[in-house]
């Protein structure tokens, strides 16, 4: 948790709200815009929270024997970094980490927002201590290429 705390860095988590779909999604065909800066074409509505993480170097992470890695349209090989957070905001396999441009001297995000990356979390897990009370997640996460675009209020 001191770790988190003392060298992480912030990032945004873009949640997923149970329930509520995106303003993208046409009524006429009940999918999402594959261009969409507020759902990442994923149809559901969000939320963007600032969290502190801790990253590790990217990978490439196969999760299940016998399945194939899939990679987006123009790239060869998608990899993978696990985040860490501390147990107060609760990720989940809907959600998406937006890592920001932050300033050099103290490690805030720079505003405007500017996302340098977006994951897609493919694999949350909880992480107890002794006494079984879960301290911090550990997220896997696939590097997403996305157009660049702005996000207005975290």
């Amino acid at each position: 948790s001191d770790l988190i705390d003392k060298r992480g860095h912030l990032v945004a988590i873009r949640q997923a709200l149970s329930g509520r779909k995106c303003i993208c999604i046409l009524s006429h065909i009940g999918e999402p815009s594959r261009e969409c800066n507020i759902c990442l074409g994923s149809g559901h509505a969000f939320v963007d929270r600032f969290i502190k993480v801790r990253k590790t170097r990217t990978t490439s992470i196969n999760q299940s024997v016998g399945t194939e890695n899939s990679s987006p349209l123009g790239i060869i090989n998608a990899y993978d970094a696990i985040f860490y957070t501390n147990y107060i905001i609760r990720p989940s396999e809907q959600d998406f980490i937006l890592e920001l441009a932050l300033n050099y001297v103290n490690q805030e995000p720079l505003v405007p927002f500017n996302v340098l990356r977006v994951y897609n979390i493919t694999d949350v897990r909880e992480n107890r201590d002794q006494n079984g009370r879960v301290e911090y997640f550990s997220m896997t996460a696939q590097n997403t290429p996305w157009p660049e675009f702005k996000i207005g209020t975290v």
